[in-house]
């Protein structure tokens, strides 16, 4: 395994970790936290989707367009995905707490996340943009 691909693996996995954090606590109602989980997640989410594509310039020959949708396809699945899945483990974190406690009132805030997910998957749309316009500008010689 590279080192690239254990960056981004272990990179994937502490977006995964920090969510699933981030929903727990919430699904506990009223506990105090010392950091906001919800800016972590879109943080990590962002730098996640920002390094993949940046590797994926940098690391191949160049791609062709059809190539670019597909790849940014690819990382706006894995958004969607990490974002299914919390709110799968919200889901199932509330039915727990409900059978646990007698109060259901305590229930995660998804809008924080499903917003870091939509910046995310704008980043996507917006550096795949860049680099098409970015690779029809420097090869005329191309079309």
């Amino acid at each position: 395994m590279s080192r690239y691909t254990a960056f981004h693996s272990n990179l994937a996995l502490l977006v995964v970790i920090v969510g699933i954090a981030g929903v727990l606590h919430d699904s506990m109602g009223s506990v105090p936290g010392y950091m906001n989980l919800h800016a972590v997640f879109g943080v990590l989410l962002w730098v996640s989707v920002v390094a993949r594509f940046h590797r994926r310039l940098h690391q191949s020959p160049p791609m062709l367009p059809i190539e670019i949708r597909e790849f940014s396809r690819h990382l706006s699945r894995l958004v969607y995905l990490m974002l299914y899945m919390l709110m799968f483990i919200s889901l199932t974190a509330r039915a727990v707490a409900c059978v646990w406690r007698t109060d259901c009132s305590a229930a995660p805030d998804l809008q924080g996340y499903l917003g870091y997910g939509v910046i995310a998957l704008i980043t996507i749309r917006g550096l795949a943009a860049l680099y098409r316009h970015r690779a029809w500008t420097l090869a005329p010689a191309a079309r």
